[in-house]
């Protein structure tokens, strides 16, 4: 890709990114405040319409509750309720009675009529003359006003031929506390509905409403005709919101806002206040469509700006670019004319950037090139000559190497076959021993059994010592015979899966009688639930064999404890001593041929040499690890390893 390019695509790449996070981020933060900003609106409206409609039923008990103590209208019951209407005062009490009333309604226009009912619930005073004598024993506001205040939600008068609201009071006798009678109040909802459907602030689609506590709306809509009393709105929402209103909310008297969908089946943000004295629900809603139409156009000029930011960035991106790589392109150009051997072609510029330094420099190389070619001629005609003299030389050397190399190969040969001959002898010798060793060691052991004759304890002791020596010169010529065979490759291992706790506790009996000869305790630990693995066995043993003799050999009291485990991949065995230990600087030599340890670390000399190193070999034949570790005064531990074969079912 061409460097213009790449620059374009920076740009613009760089600008997509920039424009994306830039806009999302402002979107998410636009939808947050605009969230909070609706939110807020609607629990306020909500909050005042429910706070005003709250002081309005307040003032209408209020307004009740004074007119009940009213005297006039009490004296007119009393008169009832001792002489009846056959009084001579009535009609004088009676009238007085109704001009109150009816200066009291004068002075509150919503108020439909005050009903003076007296103990039997008959109406006998009223703003409404044609309500007198009306029976209202059966009514709501008389029965519940004969206790306190009561309110009667809203029902639909077919009297008036419209929904009203009541609100009562009792009559009680100063003295005795005696029922004389009701005061009730019946109210048209011209203030209600002015209070809770004013539009100011609501916008195109917003509303507020009341239901009652059977979720019927009782006050008019913005959207349907004939709703009061008629439409049931599903408040299931509302009170499990109340119900779950937490603590935060209720210290803080918060408004809970979200989003359901409405009575016309649309989505709306709303809001509500419950309202305990009347079990109404103020409901303040407004389409979300409305709600988060700012969020759409902020959406769209987002969309129209993701457009219009590339053409300009790659644009951008070209123009840099132009002004970037067009030097460049004439550079490029000036090396294909000096590349094609015009030394004398210029490219340099006059600018100060760095495109004009490189050129600069580039015109300096070509005239150092221009230099060196001419020197290059004039080398090039005495080279000759020196070419001739070096070829004689690089001649008459490699006549002299060859004779080095033919001495080296004769020197090599004569070296094989010395090796091949020590080999020979030492295998030859070693043979030629194990014959004469075998007679004299059986001919010991047929004297020391008395075969030929008794022996006394004398000559027993210089046959013991005999027999003592020819076992140990047989023991190194065996060793000399193995190590041989190792070096030479010629050992064949008998490689079949085993049991290596058998194995050691083979050992372990054969070798307990030493150790309990020299007082010592041969311990024997093997780790449980250990697999077959692949090795051989008898090899194995010997490298055991010699490494508990060595164990028991060099303590000289406590025990030796031989120990098998199992690790992530390979069979751990160890055979440990409570000796003296062995030296650190000693440590590195305990499995070099023909290496004894001196007299310094307080062990027993004697051997060939050579039994660690064989043991070292015929571990690592069998792609095991063999290694010690010691400390003077605390003992020595011999470990070595041996791969496990995972076996495929």
């Amino acid at each position: 890709m061409k460097i213009a390019s790449k620059i374009s695509l920076s740009i613009l790449a760089v600008a997509l990114i920039l424009t994306i996070t830039a806009g999302t981020i402002s979107y998410l933060i636009a939808k947050d405040n605009l969230r909070k900003s609706i939110d807020n609106n609607l629990a306020t409206a909500c909050c005042f319409r429910a706070d005003h409609i709250k002081t309005y039923i307040e003032m209408l008990e209020i307004s009740v509750g004074q007119l009940a103590e009213s005297v006039v209208l009490r004296d007119l019951l009393e008169i009832i309720n001792i002489a009846g209407r056959e009084s001579i005062s009535y009609d004088k009490y009676f009238e007085i009675a109704m001009t109150r009333l009816k200066r009291t309604k004068a002075a509150n226009p919503a108020i439909y009529e005050f009903l003076l009912i007296d103990a039997t619930g008959k109406v006998v005073a009223s703003s409404n003359e044609s309500s007198i004598g009306s029976d209202k024993s059966k009514d709501d506001f008389f029965l519940g006003g004969q206790k306190g205040i009561y309110f009667k939600d809203v029902y639909y008068s077919e009297l008036f031929k419209e929904p009203l609201i009541a609100v009562s009071a009792p009559f009680l006798n100063n003295n005795t506390g005696e029922f004389l009678g009701v005061l009730a109040a019946r109210v048209k909802l011209t203030d209600l509905n002015n209070i809770a459907t004013s539009e100011i602030g609501m916008g195109k689609t917003g509303e507020i409403y009341l239901v009652n506590k059977q979720g019927i709306r009782i006050t008019p809509s913005r959207f349907k005709e004939d709703v009061v009393l008629k439409q049931k709105v599903d408040t299931e929402n509302v009170r499990q919101a109340w119900l779950n209103k937490d603590a935060a909310h209720i210290l803080l008297e918060k408004t809970l806002v979200y989003v359901f969908s409405d009575y016309r089946g649309v989505q709306v943000l709303g809001a509500h206040e419950y309202i305990p004295r009347t079990q109404w629900a103020v409901l303040a809603e407004i389409d979300t469509k409305e709600a988060f139409a700012p969020l759409t156009k902020l959406h769209s000029i987002f969309l129209v700006t993701l457009f219009i930011v590339p053409i300009i960035a790659w644009l951008l991106g070209t123009f840099v670019a132009g002004l970037i790589t067009g030097p460049l392109h004439n550079l490029h150009k000036g090396t294909e004319i000096i590349g094609s051997g015009n030394l004398d072609y210029k490219v340099g510029r006059n600018t100060k950037d760095e495109v004009g330094q490189l050129s600069r420099a580039f015109d300096e190389m070509t005239r150092n090139l221009r230099k060196s070619r001419d020197e290059l001629k004039n080398w090039g005609e005495t080279l000759e000559a020196k070419v001739d003299a070096r070829t004689k030389e690089l001649t008459d050397a490699q006549e002299a190497t060859l004779n080095i190399l033919e001495d080296l190969t004769a020197a090599k040969k004569k070296v094989e076959e010395t090796m091949k001959v020590k080999s020979d002898f030492t295998s030859m010798v070693s043979h030629e021993l194990r014959t004469p060793l075998t007679a004299i060691k059986e001919g010991i052991a047929i004297v020391l059994d008395g075969s030929t004759g008794t022996v006394n304890e004398e000559q027993r002791e210089f046959l013991d010592l005999a027999k003592r020596n020819v076992d140990r010169l047989a023991r190194l010529i065996n060793d000399v015979l193995d190590f041989q065979k190792l070096e030479a490759g010629s050992m064949a291992f008998n490689i079949q899966e085993n049991d290596i706790n058998a194995t050691v506790s083979d050992v372990h009996h054969m070798m307990l009688p030493s150790a309990q000869k020299k007082g010592l305790d041969l311990v024997l630990k093997i780790g449980e639930d250990l697999p077959a693995i692949r090795f051989d066995k008898d090899k194995t043993t010997q490298v055991l064999m010699n490494l508990v003799n060595n164990a028991v050999k060099f303590t000289d009291k406590g025990k030796v404890t031989i120990m098998t485990s199992k690790g992530e991949n390979f069979i751990q065995v160890a055979v440990r001593d409570s000796g003296v230990g062995i030296k650190e600087g000693d440590l590195p030599k305990l499995f070099q041929k023909f290496v004894q340890l001196g007299d310094s670390n307080n062990r027993k000399t004697g051997g060939s040499g050579l039994g660690l190193a064989i043991s070292k070999e015929i571990i690592e034949k069998q792609r095991g690890k063999i290694w010690a570790e010691s400390k003077p005064g605390e003992g020595t531990t011999f470990y070595f390893l041996l791969p496990i074969r995972e076996r495929r079912v």
